[in-house]
């Protein structure tokens, strides 16, 4: 879910944020400079740097392994039916005798090229988190 955190020091480029939180795990994910639309005196709106606040994707789970926080991260941007959609549209693109076309076939392909990437990425951002944390 995308969210707003507040951080006493900048973030480095591809910074991972996590910490416990009672019973959750709680992973923030593209962290970005966060800006704000004021109005000055004079009724114009401007656009201002909130310092120390940052735009980003936050995870929550309650799971304290490896394989749920893959999961959990997965799950974030890819819901289970999109994830059973882009499995069967594979499945139908790998199908030869499939009447799909193309184009189609050709973007199922890309979709699940992209799913596959996101995956990767969230095995990284599952060790980043479990070695920041200690979990292993």
């Amino acid at each position: 879910m995308k969210a707003i955190i507040e951080l006493a020091k900048k973030p480095k480029s591809g910074d991972i944020v996590a910490y416990l939180e009672e019973n959750l795990v709680r992973v923030f994910i593209d962290l970005q400079q966060h800006y704000r639309t004021e109005i000055d005196e004079e009724g114009n709106e401007q656009t201002v740097k909130a310092d120390g606040q940052y735009d980003c994707r936050s995870i929550d789970t309650d799971a304290k392994d490896y394989g749920g926080i893959v999961d959990a991260v997965i799950s974030e941007k890819y819901p289970i039916s999109s994830q059973y959609a882009i499995l069967a549209n594979k499945q139908l693109a790998d199908d030869p005798e499939s009447s799909i076309t193309q184009e189609k076939r050709e973007e199922y392909l890309s979709d699940y090229a992209e799913f596959q990437t996101y995956r990767q990425h969230a095995k990284d951002i599952a060790h980043e988190v479990c070695t920041k944390l200690d979990l292993y």
